[in-house]
């Protein structure tokens, strides 16, 4: 089957019922964002039920399928998140849509009616840090709290493996490294990784701590061993751990 447009990453398809969904973004033949659309397929992979031409001039940054609902962050300026209602797959709709500055590049379901997304801070169309945004998806979607760390990138944004969940304490745990990428900026800033604990609960983030690391300019992954966490680089031979707070 052939459908229009190209997906985001693995997270832009989903299989469900036989039937599989598959968000797409749409390009101009110059290059600019066109619009994007949602196909359902059935397991010949005929075109049963679409929802097509929606956020236009912009492209789709985040998926996340819960059931029979799907969650689409597209992007251009500002960080629209729809609700997409997939009950009746020969009928897709948009039940809502909330727009945030940023743009978020993974969705979390926390709850059944929280998603925490983790992405890019923006300052008109420049990149200058990360972003955790809490959204209420019980009913039409709305922003319920939104954390921003200027100079702060991870690799939690871009890879869902970076992230890591520890669902005893109910803490999650970014690790990240601090920079500047203006090279031609006159201030100075500090280089170092850690690791950033939080967690969220009823709609709110609550920042633990920022553990520094004494050893590592960068943090690539961390992992947990009882009340240790142990902080990693990319390429060093190294390992810095602390004790959580």
């Amino acid at each position: 089957a052939k459908v229009k447009g190209k997906v985001n990453n693995q997270y832009s398809l989903d299989e469900k019922d036989g039937n599989l969904r598959a968000a797409t973004s749409s390009y101009k033949e110059n290059g600019d964002f066109k619009n994007n659309n949602l196909f359902v397929l059935d397991s010949s992979l005929n075109e049963i039920g679409r929802v097509s031409n929606f956020a236009k001039d912009e492209e789709i940054k985040a998926v996340r399928y819960v059931k029979n609902t799907a969650y689409v962050i597209t992007y251009k300026n500002t960080d629209p998140l729809f609700v997409i209602d997939l009950s009746n797959a020969k009928k897709p709709k948009i039940k809502g849509s909330v727009k945030i500055s940023g743009f978020s590049t993974m969705l979390i379901p926390v709850d059944k009616n929280t998603l925490l997304g983790i992405g890019y801070n923006t300052t008109g169309n420049e990149e200058n840090g990360m972003k955790l945004a809490v959204f209420d998806v019980s009913g039409n979607p709305k922003v319920t709290d939104e954390k921003s760390f200027k100079y702060y990138y991870s690799e939690a944004m871009s890879d869902p493996k970076a992230l890591l969940v520890n669902e005893k304490k109910g803490v999650f745990s970014i690790p990240y490294d601090h920079s500047d990428n203006n090279y031609f900026s006159e201030k100075s800033i500090e280089y170092y990784g850690g690791v950033l604990n939080f967690k969220v609960k009823n709609g709110k983030i609550t920042e633990l701590n920022n553990i520094k690391s004494e050893k590592l300019e960068s943090v690539y992954r961390c992992v947990y061993i009882g009340d240790t966490i142990y902080m990693l680089g990319e390429y060093d031979e190294i390992a810095d751990c602390v004790k959580y707070k």
